[in-house]
């Protein structure tokens, strides 16, 4: 049912990164579990402020950014629609340690966004 997300534009995934917090043992990714026997969780240190910081850093601007989504599109049960909006968005972001964006390390060019963006002539655009 959520495997999509994973699926979809990479294939299953191999790790998943938990912070040590109850929403990593629930239902869904029990269901993970059993779908990719072969998938690996691995845990934050306990109470290890450095690693568990940036995870929840992570975790909250996700919320922040689906729950504006949601606004936006006037809804609160087509969450699952907006997490593709959701993952683009972080991916396309600069980040500091890497001097570029996450989509630019995966793919090798920054993110394309808007009509311009693609390879379509201005003349074209226009008409």
């Amino acid at each position: 049912m959520y495997y999509w997300i994973f699926l979809q534009n990479f294939g299953e995934p191999s790790i998943f990164q938990s912070d040590n917090g109850r929403e990593f043992a629930n239902k869904v990714v029990t269901e993970f579990c059993t779908m990719w026997p072969e998938l690996k969780i691995i845990h934050g240190k306990p109470r290890h402020s450095q690693s568990q910081g940036s995870i929840e850093r992570a975790n909250q601007d996700i919320e922040n950014i689906l729950a504006t989504w949601l606004q936006d599109n006037r809804t609160k049960k087509k969450w699952k629609e907006g997490l593709k909006f959701v993952q683009f968005m972080k991916t396309r972001g600069f980040h500091q340690g890497i001097k570029c964006s996450p989509y630019e390390v995966m793919f090798g060019m920054p993110a394309k966004i808007g009509i311009r963006s693609t390879i379509l002539t201005v003349n074209i655009i226009c008409n």
